[in-house]
């Protein structure tokens, strides 16, 4: 049994004592429960705690690269991929980036000489959960100044990254996370991420994130070869299509497609439209203007929600060179600078939650 899956009971050599495993049975190594706390490949979770304080511990298992068919290109690529991740923490702890969950403590336990028994650990801050749990908990008259306040946090902390250089690339319901009343949301898993300043395991990549979530150009193969603008469009676009998720339960890229004729669906998921993305815009276009009114449908046709479905369709227009804010996109620099959405979102959050309150 790999040393990842050992650890319940322990106290480590740097203080923390794991109490239980998160998210699987340390029986059977099986998952069990939704919770992300920044998970990953090649890691299993744990709930830790030191001095009275609880933590989320991401323990490396080393036994999955062991067993490959080229261990040593797989052990590489599993030790890479966690000193990246572990590089961009370090990267935005230092700058003090307070939307984006980073590292408390990190380490190496060895459980025995074996390789196996070889632990490199990860400790992030505890969450009451990703938005998909904690959404459930919250009242209905409360629900939608909650994830707006989820918004607005998720567009702060994009912006953060991105003014690090980073870019997120795995923005979905599960890497959104609930600290509570007091402390919001932060954006956690940086384990797909890019950096412009920093070589990473996916550069070479046109998308590294959840491709169920990646904006609909990417699927047809449409790729801008500026990729640090790439990856901010992208970023954009799946904050756009938090939008969806919180109005409709669904991302924007599954609700457009569901929209077209399978013949029009791009090869991956699997479609048989085989030419350029300029030709299938169109009815992409069409698809994406449909989703749109499903979207206005479900989340009513007051003003704040007005805005918010004009913030779904700027942020994820199907034709990158017209996606992000127009009054951004007239001026120089970014298109997708994200300043602009963090004050609506902030203003359409304080909206709602006055609104709520006079209801009361």
């Amino acid at each position: 049994m790999a040393g990842a899956l050992k650890l319940e009971g322990r106290t480590l050599a740097s203080g923390w004592s794991v109490i239980r495993a998160i998210g699987w049975d340390p029986k059977t190594g099986a998952s069990k429960e939704i919770y992300n706390g920044t998970g990953g490949n090649f890691s299993k979770a744990y709930l830790v705690e030191k001095n009275g304080r609880q933590a989320f511990l991401k323990a490396i298992d080393l036994t999955r690269p062991l067993s490959s068919d080229n261990i040593v290109n797989a052990l590489l690529e599993a030790l890479t991929h966690h000193k990246f991740e572990v590089d961009i923490l370090n990267i935005c702890s230092g700058a003090k980036l307070d939307r984006i969950v980073v590292a408390i403590d990190s380490g190496e336990e060895r459980l025995s000489t074996d390789l196996k028994d070889v632990v490199p650990y990860l400790i992030f801050e505890l969450a009451e959960g990703d938005v998909r749990k904690t959404i459930k908990e919250i009242k209905p008259d409360l629900k939608r100044s909650w994830w707006l306040r989820a918004m607005h946090h998720a567009a702060v902390g994009l912006n953060q990254l991105h003014s690090k250089k980073v870019a997120h690339q795995d923005l979905k319901p599960s890497n959104i996370l609930s600290f509570g009343q007091n402390d919001g949301f932060k954006l956690a898993d940086l384990g797909r991420s890019t950096c412009e300043t920093h070589q990473g395991p996916f550069d070479d990549m046109m998308f590294s994130g959840d491709r169920t979530y990646a904006p609909i150009e990417i699927l047809y193969g449409y790729v801008n070869p500026n990729a640090f603008e790439r990856r901010r469009s992208s970023d954009a676009y799946m904050l756009g299509s938090m939008i969806f998720f919180f109005g409709l339960g669904l991302g924007a890229t599954p609700l457009i497609l569901s929209h077209l004729p399978r013949d029009n669906w791009p090869p991956s998921f699997p479609g048989g439209w085989d030419g350029p993305y300029e030709d299938v815009l169109p009815l992409i276009e069409h698809a994406f203007t449909r989703a749109i009114a499903q979207l206005r449908e479900a989340i009513g046709d007051d003003e704040i929600s007005d805005e918010l479905v004009t913030c779904a369709r700027q942020l994820c227009e199907p034709n990158p060179s017209e996606r992000g804010h127009p009054l951004t996109r007239a001026q120089v620099g970014s298109n997708f600078n994200l300043e602009r959405y963090v004050s609506k979102f902030n203003l359409l959050a304080l909206r709602s939650s006055v609104r709520a309150r006079l209801d009361k």
